[in-house]
């Protein structure tokens, strides 16, 4: 690959990595705003699968942005390999050469855990917060 098929394939390969992250805050609104919105308290057995069936997806949702990220990297590293003769890309080139993504790693595993520890924690106390009530019938007392 040239150049500038590197730095298509690099532009290209971010989309993934958006894609994981707008599920990731989505899942995380959807699961904490369904749990508050709940009328009940949930049983037992439905904070284990709750917790279990999260959990999976914290796991493979890291792992794809791990890898999206690994991918990045790799072509980052391809992009300043192949230097930039003769590149019409040449300021892209520029920035890319001091673009680095070798540390996002750490950082998805970080937010991932910290994540999962209160979302949780929010599961395991949900007991606690106050549930909006079912209206009462009328005539019920």
């Amino acid at each position: 690959m040239n150049v500038q098929e590197l730095i298509q394939q690099f532009l290209l390969s971010g989309t993934p990595i958006d894609t994981a992250w707008n599920m990731f805050i989505f899942v995380h609104i959807t699961l904490v705003g369904g749990i508050y919105a709940m009328k009940r308290k949930m049983t037992t057995l439905e904070r284990l699968f709750v917790t279990l069936f999260y959990s999976v997806f914290g796991w493979l949702n890291w792992s794809a942005l791990t890898a999206g990220y690994r991918l990045y990297n790799a072509f980052l590293i391809d992009i300043r390999a192949a230097g930039k003769g003769g590149s019409l890309y040449n300021a892209t080139y520029d920035v890319l050469t001091n673009y680095g993504t070798g540390d996002r790693t750490l950082l998805v595993s970080i937010i991932h855990v910290t994540a999962w520890v209160l979302v949780v924690l929010f599961i395991v106390t949900e007991s606690r917060i106050p549930h909006k009530k079912t209206p009462a019938v009328a005539g019920e007392a």
